[in-house]
């Protein structure tokens, strides 16, 4: 069974966790969530950068 092409996170289930791309934008709680890969690099940047400033003070 393929995963979805959409869905990038191996054991989550993508049909519930993603919002229904033709809902209303309105009436949606959230706009379409980040890649989690792209989430995870960003938080890994942020993580690299405290701990560089840190270190230079």
């Amino acid at each position: 069974m393929m995963p979805s092409p959409n869905c990038l996170v191996a054991n989550s289930n993508c049909s519930a966790s993603k919002p229904n791309p033709n809902s209303n934008p309105e009436t949606e709680p959230e706009p379409i969530a980040e890649p989690q890969e792209r989430i995870r690099t960003r938080t890994r940047a942020r993580t690299i950068r405290l701990q560089t400033r840190t270190e230079v003070r």
